[in-house]
């Protein structure tokens, strides 16, 4: 038997359950005051609800919160009092697939997982061991338990760190680049648009025969600028309504 554990019990159809492939165990509930216990444990454990690691053992280990004093036997299961907590619970006979003996004692403490963890179902207990050793060895401290019936207050969290963008100003929301696209384009419009009246003018007005190379030359022109407004808006267009890439890691 292991001499320090640790399970994820986590908040199914409204009860603290909690799944250990290791041994055998799939959705095992906590009942008859055991989930009130844990209910006061997490009260200050923001998310507790979608899972959290329980880390118990009969020996005591650095930075253990609650301690269970064994008081007596029921129904093939066990009450343990927790006098910081001043509450009684009722633990089932699954406590004996981590002891080979009632303890007389258990040592708890109850630590948040990361916020990106994935459902406790799809942790392996190995994966849940790793991640808890690494908190019981750091030096965080331990989380205060509340007595029983005082509100738990939890700490607003603060917004993610958004890097700024060189290129945005607030006069500009659109960014330096941006600008100066648009302005090559509107310059672009306009020299099209002169090309194409000056051409349409000379044909209306009646012009000399050796200008029609010139003409026809302008032409030309007017008509590759306005393929190539035609590209530059579509890329413009294309690059505003992408989602912007993610930063490598």
């Amino acid at each position: 038997m292991n001499t320090i554990n640790v399970i994820a019990p986590y908040r199914y159809h409204g009860t603290w359950v909690f799944d250990d492939p290791r041994v055998d165990l799939v959705q095992e509930p906590f009942i008859s005051g055991a989930d009130t216990l844990i209910d006061l444990a997490v009260a200050n454990i923001g998310g507790a609800d979608r899972g959290f690691f329980l880390i118990f053992s009969c020996e005591h280990f650095p930075g253990y919160v609650i301690q269970l004093t064994w008081c007596r036997s029921d129904m093939l299961g066990n009450w343990y009092y927790s006098e910081s907590l001043d509450h009684e619970a009722w633990l089932c006979p699954a406590l004996l697939k981590y002891f080979d003996d009632v303890p007389k004692a258990l040592y708890l403490q109850c630590k948040a997982k990361p916020e990106d963890a994935k459902h406790p179902s799809d942790w392996s207990v190995e994966g849940q061991q790793c991640i808890a050793a690494r908190h019981c060895d750091s030096n965080e401290p331990a989380l205060p338990v509340r007595p029983r019936g005082s509100a738990a207050h939890l700490m607003p969290r603060e917004p993610a760190h958004v890097m700024p963008d060189p290129y945005l100003s607030p006069s500009h929301p659109l960014g330096a680049p941006a600008w100066l696209r648009l302005t090559a384009v509107l310059i672009l419009f306009l020299i099209v648009i002169g090309n194409l009246m000056f051409v349409t003018m000379g044909l209306l007005n009646g012009i000399r025969p050796r200008r029609y190379v010139f003409l026809f030359s302008v032409w030309v022109m007017g008509i590759t600028g306005l393929v190539m407004l035609a590209r530059l808006w579509r890329a413009l267009v294309l690059q505003r309504v992408s989602p912007p890439s993610e930063p490598p890691t």
